[in-house]
């Protein structure tokens, strides 16, 4: 929409069930990952915004073009995210696994998270 939100609506009630706020200008595309845990969003403002539909969670922003971004598509397999702007390019951004991510996290960490921490917060069979 043109106050930067994007609204995620329910098909049975036609409510609004989540308002997704942070694109500064007009939201432009949206595609849902193939499992659905995660919707990508471009806008006016040359961002791509990566959110948990759920939560309603900004989880990552990518500021690769320099332009108004128009269109946005995950790869069938939710492991890329393309990307086509009005500055003329199209990119392809990897995004990375739960795994990558948790290595990454790990590299960083002052301390490690307890297995019911690990499955509070990750949810995910990681944890053991």
């Amino acid at each position: 929409s043109g106050d930067g939100t994007v609204r995620i609506w329910s098909l049975a009630s036609g409510e609004t069930v989540r308002t997704l706020s942070g694109h500064v200008g007009a939201g432009l595309a949206v595609d849902f990952s193939p499992n659905a845990r995660r919707l990508a969003t471009v806008g006016v403002d040359r961002t791509v915004r990566i959110w948990n539909p759920n939560s309603g969670q900004l989880l990552r922003t990518l500021l690769n073009h320099t332009a108004t971004v128009q269109d946005v598509s995950y790869s069938p397999d939710g492991s890329q995210l393309a990307t086509a702007s009005f500055d003329r390019t199209a990119q392809i951004n990897p995004l990375p696994t739960i795994e990558e991510l948790l290595v990454a996290a790990q590299e960083r960490m002052t301390r490690s998270l307890t297995l019911e921490e690990c499955r509070q917060f990750l949810r995910t069979a990681v944890c053991g």
